[in-house]
């Protein structure tokens, strides 16, 4: 939802687009809600898309269909309503399912240091330094993620057999030590 919503704000900005403010509104609505159900459980989330947010989507589904039979077929903001509603479908799925998030915003954060590193990550000297920094940034991310959803990391392996002790390394910090050697 995040991308087809950043499509209406650069009509915004660019044009003052009201029909681009209304469709902001709109999604906004579909941010709210999801601000409201945010640390439920899938099912509650599930429950209160179901009552709360599918019909915002219909409403808003409604409205672009409206909206792209009055809009100028070269204007910037059917550009915007023809992306929405070519990935319609893909745009609601959140909305069947309570672990889905509405974008993939946390996504795109989490792999944006690849991004902006890429062409940095080709000039370490040696394969060897290559692969010693795949492997550092291979554990610094793994441990950025344990921390961030450390409930799904360590639960299903407290008093397992599958326990592996090199986990610890992650788990503990103790990875950020290994430099010093």
């Amino acid at each position: 939802m995040a991308h087809a919503r950043r499509k209406y704000f650069d009509v915004h900005t660019t044009l003052k687009s009201p029909l681009a403010a209304e469709a902001l509104d709109r999604i906004g609505k579909l941010y709210q809600i999801e601000r409201e159900i945010h640390g439920c459980s899938p099912e509650e989330r599930l429950a209160a898309r179901q009552a709360r947010a599918v019909p915002v989507l219909n409403e808003l589904y409604a409205w672009m269909l409206e909206k792209a039979s009055q809009v100028d077929p070269k204007s910037p903001l059917m550009e915007a309503l023809k992306y929405s509603l070519n990935r319609w479908e893909s745009l609601c799925r959140y909305a069947q399912d309570g672990r889905l998030s509405i974008d993939n915003n946390s996504a795109e954060r989490s792999i944006r240091g690849v991004g902006i590193g890429r062409k940095n990550y080709m000039f370490f000297g040696s394969d060897n330094g290559g692969d010693r920094a795949a492997v550092l940034y291979s554990l610094v991310e793994t441990r950025l993620c344990r921390v961030r959803h450390r409930h799904v990391w360590t639960k299903p392996l407290r008093g397992s057999r599958e326990f592996d002790p090199s986990l610890r390394l992650l788990m503990h910090g103790e990875f950020l030590r290994l430099g010093h050697r």
